[in-house]
């Protein structure tokens, strides 16, 4: 399960394609993955109880110019910096 780290959450960056809000969250893997900023609050239940959680939607979800970061990894260093 991805998990949100205290960098990831309050270091706010651009998209290079399309300049909204995204953060970045760890997955297992180790790798990041870029989320749209803010997070959505929903609630799940724990033990029967509703808790409220953030919830992070991929960027490339909602991003207008997501194909551009689907290219060779050499690209996509350019489109970040």
């Amino acid at each position: 399960m991805p998990t949100a780290t205290k960098d990831s959450t309050f270091n706010l960056k651009l998209c290079g394609a399309c300049a909204a809000k995204i953060t970045f969250i760890f997955m297992e893997s180790g790798k990041r993955m870029p989320v749209d900023w803010p997070p959505q609050k929903k609630i799940i239940l724990v033990n029967g109880r509703g808790v409220l959680v953030d919830s992070f939607r991929p960027h490339w979800v909602s991003c207008t110019e997501s194909n551009r970061f689907r290219a060779t990894r050499n690209r996509q260093l350019k489109l970040w910096s």
